[in-house]
């Protein structure tokens, strides 16, 4: 009984020295954790140029020597000439009775556009036909007075009181015939039976509907707008720069511009300048012509870029460039690795681009192939 209390008594303190090691390993393992794998293992961002070079797509090189147009950046519209802006107003008071075009249709030369009554044109006519039978005998009295003044057998005082007569007559004829052509009639057409009721509007050039300012039934008078038409044959940009820019402007430079729903980019060319300040907010106005192009409506807001004068200046080809947003970066050579590098007041053409940082003639630089850089970094980066 005694050998069998020993031997739970030694299980018993075998139990409790296997506990005491368990603790204290884990309080060893709490103040002294693991070492990070990584710890030691060089976080390197760079890149080796001879890793780089080892793809074909990818060239260094020296910034080369080429002629560049420094840009002027400028906001305008594309406009339309007031030649090409027509208001249409009526040259008679009356009621509107037909309206005959929507704003955006299109209009030919010559189409009828609005009708308007008035009962006074009806007077005007009678008084003309009137006026023009009196005329016709005064004619008539004239012819004969003058063959008997050249017989002699009439005084002069009868055949000057038939010449004042007819003079008299002949003035108000012609009056009220070029009054009646003026709003519309056709008086050649008009009869003792058959008079105009209306007067019609007619486009004296082929162009589209803008606006209709009027409705059916309507009163109007001489000063009433009715209609605005506007031809798109002749648009034009109309640019605005700074006074302090004035000096770099001159006609026959050229002109890049975009519109905000269309990637394509526009050219055009400075044609005249306005030698007046604008005396709202001081700006001077450029006013250039484009090439005809569906996608350019009138009214639209563009973003120009005006190519002033020449300059030559260190550049890289624009395959050497990486575009991120709205930023510019190069790769510098340095050494034996690539170093990225924000590129400020950029200037570019077709093929090349600078800017401040690339003009030293002594560094190299990647000269093709950024793209592939971006790339090689983007998955280095992770």
């Amino acid at each position: 009984m005694e050998q069998k209390s020993n031997r739970n008594r030694i299980l018993y303190a075998n139990e409790m020295k296997n506990i005491v090691i368990l603790l204290s390993c884990i309080l060893i393992g709490a103040c002294n954790p693991p070492a990070d794998k990584t710890e030691g293992i060089e976080q390197d961002s760079s890149l080796s140029i001879e890793e780089l070079l080892k793809n074909s797509k990818i060239e260094k090189g020296k910034a080369q020597i080429k002629e560049l147009n420094a840009a002027l950046i400028c906001n305008g519209r594309i406009e339309i000439p007031p030649s090409d802006n027509i208001s249409i107003h009526s040259k008679s008071d009356g009621y509107i009775t037909k309206i005959n075009y929507l704003p955006g249709e299109y209009v030919k030369k010559g189409s009828l556009l609005l009708s308007i009554e008035n009962p006074s044109i009806i007077e005007k006519q009678r008084l003309f036909l009137e006026t023009k039978a009196d005329f016709q005998l005064a004619e008539k009295e004239l012819a004969r007075k003058t063959e008997l003044k050249e017989k002699e057998a009439t005084s002069s005082r009868e055949y000057d009181a038939v010449l004042s007569k007819y003079n008299r007559l002949m003035a108000t004829y012609n009056g009220l015939k070029s009054e009646l052509q003026n709003i519309g009639i056709n008086v050649s057409r008009l009869s003792s039976t058959s008079y105009q009721n209306s007067i019609g509007i007619f486009a004296k050039t082929s162009s589209y509907v803008s606006s209709v300012d009027v409705n059916k039934g309507q009163y109007i008078t001489a000063e009433t707008l009715l209609m605005q038409l506007a031809s798109n044959s002749h648009l034009h940009l109309e640019l605005k720069i700074f006074d302090s820019d004035a000096a770099r402007v001159q006609i026959g430079q050229k002109v890049t511009f975009n519109i905000n729903s269309s990637s394509t980019e526009f050219n055009a060319e400075i044609v005249h300048i306005n030698p007046v300040l604008d005396a709202k907010d001081g700006s001077l106005k450029i006013h250039c012509h484009f090439e005809d192009n569906e996608e350019l409506k009138a009214g639209m807001f563009v973003q120009a870029v005006i190519l002033t004068e020449t300059e030559h200046v260190l550049a890289l080809p624009k395959a050497a460039v990486l575009k991120e947003g709205n930023e510019f970066y190069g790769f510098k050579v340095q050494e034996n690795e690539v170093e990225k590098i924000a590129l400020h007041n950029v200037k570019s053409n077709d093929q090349w681009i600078t800017s401040v940082e690339i003009q030293d003639s002594l560094n190299q630089w990647i000269t093709k192939g950024s793209y592939y850089i971006g790339e090689v970094e983007s998955t280095h980066s992770h």
